[in-house]
């Protein structure tokens, strides 16, 4: 799903959420989400233009990771994507659990 995002972003212009969410055909909740996880790992940046008019531009960080994910594709081609990326903004988003002690 971020990557998606990013992918999106890969562009000579800003993009409204409504543009980025025709895009990547992402719920636009988790497409907030996904956004705001992206700019704070410094990949995305949400800026506002005119009066009230908010868009996102990909950073020099979020080019850099692309790049560098296209030269692993192309380094490792047989390696397929398995669906799950998004398991990993679960994971970092999940709170860990609660251990209660043993009755022994």
């Amino acid at each position: 799903m971020c990557l998606d995002t990013i992918q999106a972003l890969d562009c000579q212009y800003p993009l409204k959420l409504t543009s980025i969410t025709k895009k990547t055909k992402i719920n636009c909740i988790l497409l907030k989400d996904c956004l705001n996880f992206l700019a704070k790992q410094g990949l995305v940046e949400n800026k506002t233009v005119g009066k009230e008019r908010s868009v996102y531009v990909i950073t020099q960080l979020g080019v850099t990771l692309l790049k560098e994910f296209r030269d692993l594709k192309e380094t490792f081609p047989d390696v397929e994507a398995r669906g799950n990326e998004n398991q990993f903004t679960e994971n970092c988003q999940m709170e860990l659990p609660v251990h209660r002690k043993s009755k022994y």
